[in-house]
């Protein structure tokens, strides 16, 4: 880590440092690595460099699950913001929050090999046409997480639950 001329400047890059941590100022490029990192060693996974975070944001900052441009901070875009993701087959790569957050619910690394026509059913466990999900346009790709029938057949069993309450 190299000094930088002006004091405002980040402590890594030469960008305007924005976002104090510990001791130093960061650019959000640089606090968002460095946040990542953090988050990595706590739960006990493989931490990667700075340069391997950085070499994996300069080959694309679209998400590789929905398309979306990511971005640094939550304050640019909650669901957007990017996130490391480690796969379950070892390698690391960057998603956003939200297919982060979707990827950890489906088995396995079958994330990635369900076609952009179908969603994956959480209740039943199935891969359905997207036709057989209701919209629910405050979710990140509009749609709810369970199929109609497995919405229908928790509907049921809630008014059943509730009925006399």
């Amino acid at each position: 880590m190299s000094k930088p001329d002006n004091p405002f400047a980040c402590a890594w890059c030469d960008e305007a440092a924005h976002i104090r941590q510990g001791r130093v100022m960061l650019c959000a490029t640089h606090y968002r690595i460095s946040s990542m990192r953090a988050r990595a060693a706590r739960d006990g996974k493989m931490v990667p460099t700075r340069d391997e975070i950085a070499s994996l944001a300069a080959q694309s900052m679209t998400c590789v699950g929905c398309k979306r441009p990511m971005n640094w901070l939550r304050s640019s875009g909650t669901s957007t913001q990017v996130t490391l993701q480690h796969d379950r087959d070892g390698t690391i790569r960057l998603l956003c929050l939200a297919c982060n957050t979707r990827h950890a619910q489906h088995p396995g690394d079958s994330f990635y090999t369900i076609p952009a026509a179908k969603k994956w059913c959480p209740d039943c466990g199935d891969v359905l046409p997207k036709a057989d999900f209701c919209r629910d346009l405050s979710r990140p790709l509009g749609l709810k997480s369970y199929c109609r029938k497995c919405s229908a057949a928790r509907h049921h069993k809630w008014r059943i639950k509730h009925a006399n309450a």
